[in-house]
């Protein structure tokens, strides 16, 4: 059985609150938040979530690994080096994990890179 959740989190010096909510931010209110979080959780049958950050980064963001993405595991669970990412998609950052092997929950931060796009 699936759980997949993201919840997302940012807040920013101009009025953009966004505190455990479902929906990513638009483009306007991630252009004001530097940095986006987001709580993943996954069950052992998910391989995938979708981190999506909104910021519209060009085509040469991914060969700058922009965004910068962090991560810390929240529970008690000791499974999150078997986690990658991808910055394929400047929209999107995705979260794969094998199937059956796992259920985790972690908090993914991004912080948007100095390049031409911000």
């Amino acid at each position: 059985m699936s759980f997949l959740i993201i919840r997302y989190f940012a807040r920013s010096g101009n009025g953009v609150l966004i505190n455990d909510r479902e929906t990513p931010p638009s483009a306007v209110e991630a252009a004001e938040c530097p940095t986006i979080k987001a709580l993943v959780g996954m069950a052992s049958t998910d391989v995938q979530a979708l981190v999506t950050h909104n910021w519209g980064l060009d085509v040469s963001a991914p060969g700058y690994y922009d965004p910068q993405i962090s991560f810390v595991q929240f529970g008690d669970n000791t499974f999150a080096p078997s986690l990658t990412f991808d910055w394929s998609n400047t929209n999107v950052v995705m979260v794969n994990k094998a199937v059956g092997a796992f259920s985790i929950q972690i908090i993914v931060t991004l912080r948007r890179g100095n390049g031409p796009w911000g």
